[in-house]
């Protein structure tokens, strides 16, 4: 009985370990946590039931032809999300767009100074990936995480802003995309 009681204990640990390497931010499950999401204008987020990877949705996000069309995650002004203890940020994308596409992670913390007229660009970190067709899973290390002036680290534990975004949009038609299981995990 105390083998299996001390075994217990064991596997009880390890998953605990396990789970404390990852942590899911959204895996669009909820109609709540759609709507913590806002795009760009004249796109469109909406919940679906294709190409989820966590879950049994995704979150489908159709991209205007503009400028800088992109979709962000709202975070309460004066509120803060706490990334520090994690060495990635991932999340799973797919686009049947033949051509690829690609597109800036944007990830403001508490100095970054983007609500001023001049929306400084260097106060934050834009990180640029490209997505291919098909499923793929795209991820930052935030432990390289730097302003875009390269004179500091991203505070993680002050994170207040974190938007995707194409820049000059190419395309000829809106570009639809779907996301799913955007997560933090460990190293």
């Amino acid at each position: 009985m105390k083998k299996i009681i001390v075994l217990a204990l064991i596997l009880s640990l390890q998953v605990n370990a396990v789970a404390a390497e990852k942590k899911v931010i959204y895996d669009f499950e909820g109609v709540k946590s759609a709507a913590e999401w806002s795009v760009s204008k004249e796109g469109k987020l909406e919940l679906s039931t294709e190409n989820a990877t966590s879950g049994k949705k995704s979150l489908k996000v159709t991209l205007p032809v503009a400028e800088y069309p992109g979709f962000s995650l709202n975070i309460p002004k004066g509120k803060t999300i706490d990334w520090s203890k994690f060495d990635y940020l991932k999340m799973d994308i797919y686009t049947a767009s033949e051509e690829g596409f690609t597109f800036e992670i944007r990830i403001d913390d508490d100095q970054s100074k983007s609500e001023e007229p001049d929306d400084v660009f260097g106060t934050w970190s834009s990180t640029s990936k490209t997505a291919q067709q098909g499923k793929q899973t795209i991820d930052v290390d935030l432990t390289l995480l730097n302003t875009n002036d390269k004179t500091r680290q991203v505070n993680l534990n002050k994170i207040t802003k974190f938007t995707v975004f194409m820049l000059g949009n190419s395309a000829k038609t809106p570009q639809i995309l779907f996301i799913d299981n955007i997560r933090l995990e460990k190293d």
